[in-house]
């Protein structure tokens, strides 16, 4: 189900909507996205050429090993979060016998190369993304019910919310997180991205004198 390089990997970021981690909080479980509601067409048209040559529902979990850049934030968590898993506690949850299941690096190449990948549909990706650096958890199966993974809220080391949601608000989805989990995780982990306000930057700025 992994490969090789992968399993050396410590931790994987995935983000995502506020709602889409007040719903795993709350049910413990990762759901696989549906490929047909993305919004890069030519990324969907590769996942439903898989299912096409399956016979089987795909569904899709998408990681990254890049850390709170301003491209992801933008493209995938405007007004969302980043959430920040060990590798080895998140999987730990997936049985190493379950055949429904493939995780791997995402290659990104250009149309001439295609057929020479053809192999790897659900891994490829183009060329204009190769620096997300993006790995895929990719389930395939007859009842879409089944597609997500358990999750133990010990694999979060740390939620980061988007620097364009307002800092209260982020005091008040703490209060919501704690309800709903009813652990430390709101006040232990959750943190706002310094993306667009970098308080040390701006101190920085501020306390420099620049000589006309």
């Amino acid at each position: 189900m992994i490969d090789e390089v992968t399993k050396k990997m410590k931790h994987l970021s995935r983000y995502t909507s506020i709602t889409d981690l007040l719903c795993m909080l709350q049910s413990k479980k990762l759901h696989f996205s549906n490929p047909e509601g993305w919004e890069d067409r030519t990324d969907a048209a590769f996942l439903k050429k898989y299912e096409e040559t399956e016979k089987k529902k795909v569904r899709v979990l998408c990681f990254s090993d890049v850390y709170d850049k301003h491209h992801f934030w933008k493209i995938y968590a405007k007004h969302g979060c980043m959430i920040k898993f060990d590798r080895e506690k998140l999987f730990n949850k997936i049985k190493e016998n379950n055949n429904n299941l493939r995780f791997k690096e995402v290659k990104h190449i250009r149309p001439k190369y295609f057929r020479k990948n053809k192999k790897d549909l659900p891994f490829i990706k183009q060329f204009g993304y190769e620096k997300e650096k993006e790995y895929r958890l990719v389930w395939k199966g007859d009842n879409v019910k089944d597609a997500f993974i358990p999750l133990d809220l010990e694999a979060i080391e740390e939620i980061i919310i988007s620097g364009d949601i307002k800092k209260e608000l982020v005091e008040n989805l703490k209060e919501i997180v704690y309800k709903i989990t009813d652990e430390q995780i709101a006040k232990e982990k959750i943190t706002h991205s310094k993306i667009y306000e970098n308080e040390e930057w701006i101190k920085e700025i501020n306390s420099t004198i620049f000589n006309p």
